[in-house]
């Protein structure tokens, strides 16, 4: 969480934030042009109230709960963005002599401001998005240092606008006496406000890009493939242009070893970024075999000290969160996250679960298979309704699939027949070039990217990134 040693950081952020031009930044330039000091700080007051709301409905869960409908969400930011653009157009056309679109007693700039920054779509993503990850709604833990955060935050809103508010009525005298001017600025103030509604507007399909699509690839059953699936799916998102994450959540390290990096050399781990003794920034590892390739992806690998994080974790409040909120400050650098999970139903399995947004399940066509898939699904849905209402299962991939056996057909009619969409249409083959692989330190994809295995993960690839936006839209 959230402390002190942190605090220097996120004064500077907040003030960074502050000056990025924007919706608020435009109602107190605009309202001191019209209203004069007292205009322009009463939308400096707004801005400061509307910011406190948000944080405040942050805390008291309206985050989690726009989180869990996004059509409530998307909602709000087509509210937000008409509003703005709304606001400009008016400006836009108004004409010399007519009514101010901005009305000039402050109590009008207060509300004015106010309802732009509530419906301003990029300061409820910031606040939405950011701050729950300094307090536990549920719990409500971290309050006492939230309300200092609010405080700093209020402040240098103030001093801020201050500033701004004084620049703006120094240029504001001067141009005042020329009506041209004046009029020449409210247009251009007019066609601000409707760019920033239609940039708003079109960021709506954006925001949920921007975040990383974390997939745990998870089978109880050993042996099926999920370690293979893993490594090459991610050499495959890579080679397609995507930019990737590779975590590696078993202590057996294959998934480590098959992305060309050691386990024996690594001096960080995701057992360090666990136990919160390094960030994923500082444990992640690039490899220079897959970048010479074309398919280069990062890599926060295992080892054997790994086993032991769990008995670590016994006495660790919300240890089923560690991997979230440690991915979380890495989510914009990534478009997707791929954990390649135990073969149990382990913490660390939890872990896996509880940060993704949905569960590749590879598996072979074989009757203990199907057994297996049964009580996988019956996990998913206990994490689902208690730890992560965003987990669903994504897809089943068959792997070492072998056409000429009947049983193997057989099982995947079941499958396409009982889980319909939820089969992937991409088949992996069983494939010795795959098998040969892990032996040289890469993917299958990069150690020979014309075999019948390797071309069937890119097209697996491919066919990742069309439903993961057909789930985006």
């Amino acid at each position: 969480m959230f402390g002190i040693a942190d605090y220097g950081a996120f004064v500077v952020a907040i003030i960074v934030f502050l000056a990025i031009p924007g919706p608020g930044n435009l109602a107190l330039i605009t309202s001191t042009g019209k209203g004069g000091l007292r205009g322009g700080l009463a939308a400096t007051m707004g801005v400061i109230a509307g910011d406190q709301v948000l944080m405040w409905a942050a805390v008291a869960g309206v985050a989690a709960l726009l989180a869990a409908y996004p059509v409530a969400f998307n909602a709000v930011q087509w509210i937000g963005a008409t509003y703005l653009a709304w606001l400009g157009f008016k400006m836009l056309t108004s004409k010399p002599g007519d009514a101010p679109v901005l009305q000039m007693q402050p109590h009008h700039f207060f509300k004015q401001s106010l309802m732009i920054t509530l419906l301003n779509p990029k300061a409820i993503v910031f606040y939405m998005a950011f701050f729950p990850l300094f307090v536990d709604p549920a719990k409500h833990k971290g309050l006492l240092t939230f309300g200092v955060m609010a405080a700093t935050i209020a402040g240098l809103t103030f001093l801020y606008g201050l500033v701004a508010v004084l620049i703006a009525h120094f240029m504001a005298e001067k141009i005042r006496s020329n009506p041209k001017v004046s009029q020449g600025l409210t247009r251009l103030a007019g066609m601000f406000l409707i760019g920033f509604g239609i940039k708003l507007a079109i960021s709506k399909y954006r925001i949920s890009i921007i975040m990383a699509k974390i997939f745990s690839i998870a089978n109880q059953k050993g042996g099926v493939g999920k370690t293979t699936t893993t490594v090459n799916l991610a050499a495959g998102l890579a080679k397609l242009g995507q930019r990737v994450l590779m975590v590696d959540l078993d202590p057996q390290g294959n998934a480590t070893m098959g992305s060309g990096i050691d386990k024996r050399q690594l001096k960080l781990s995701v057992y360090d970024v666990l136990l919160e003794s390094a960030s994923v920034t500082e444990a992640r590892q690039k490899s220079e075999k897959l970048i010479e390739a074309g398919c280069g992806y990062d890599i926060l690998g295992a080892n054997r000290d790994l086993a032991g994080a769990e008995v670590e974790m016994v006495d660790i409040e919300r240890r089923e969160k560690r991997l979230k909120l440690a991915l979380a400050a890495v989510d914009s650098e990534y478009d997707f996250v791929l954990i390649d999970c135990p073969p149990s139903l382990s913490m660390l399995t939890l872990n896996g679960l509880c940060c993704a947004h949905g569960v590749i399940v590879p598996m072979q066509c074989e009757y203990f298979a199907l057994e297996g898939l049964t009580d996988l699904v019956n996990t998913i849905k206990q994490v689902h309704a208690n730890l992560n209402a965003d987990l669903q299962i994504i897809g089943l991939l068959r792997v070492m699939f072998d056409p000429r056996i009947t049983l193997q057909q057989q099982v995947s009619d079941q499958l396409k027949g009982h889980f319909g969409d939820k089969v992937f249409e991409t088949i992996i083959p069983r494939n010795v070039r795959l098998a040969e692989a892990p032996s040289y330190g890469v993917p299958g994809v990069v150690f020979d990217p014309s075999a019948k295995g390797s071309q069937a993960f890119v097209s697996f690839a491919d066919e990742m990134i069309n439903r993961v936006h057909k789930m985006l839209h």
